[in-house]
């Protein structure tokens, strides 16, 4: 069930690309490529956190937005005092607690209830918004060059 969710989101994400490679005319040659390999270091990474390391940041985010999103699922009112104003951090029994990964696991506890908690699908979806923001940082460039 978790390999069909993951291909699922990878399917919207690849429908979503070609809305966008339409919509702006981005050059064909490069985006896709581009999008291919951005897709598959984001797997890679994946992979070697969980086959080669013994502790992976990504896997740490990833349970701790679990546990946020399955107190969405049981106390939602919970869920949003926390995510929005903090109240009741000390009983989430977070492992990483500094602001900027609090911030982070907000927002990986938001993908962990939109991909059912898919480790995978998390990871194409954080793949393909950085690339977003790469492409678009490039789009600009080359644009600001070409005037």
């Amino acid at each position: 069930m978790g390999a069909l969710v993951a291909v699922l989101h990878l399917t919207l994400i690849l429908t979503f690309s070609f809305y966008l490679r339409q919509r702006y005319s981005w050059d064909a040659k490069i985006f896709w490529p581009a999008l291919v390999i951005k897709l598959l270091a984001g797997i890679c990474l994946g992979l070697l956190y969980l086959y080669y390391f013994e502790v992976g940041d990504t896997f740490v985010y990833f349970r701790d937005g679990a546990k946020l999103a399955a107190l969405a699922g049981s106390d939602l009112s919970s869920y949003f005092g926390l995510v929005v104003a903090d109240r009741g951090l000390e009983s989430a029994e977070l492992v990483l607690m500094e602001p900027r990964a609090l911030f982070f696991t907000k927002l990986t506890s938001v993908l962990n209830i939109v991909t059912g908690i898919n480790y995978w699908a998390i990871g194409f979806h954080y793949s393909f918004i950085s690339f977003l923001g790469s492409w678009f940082l490039v789009s600009v460039i080359r644009f600001n060059i070409r005037t």
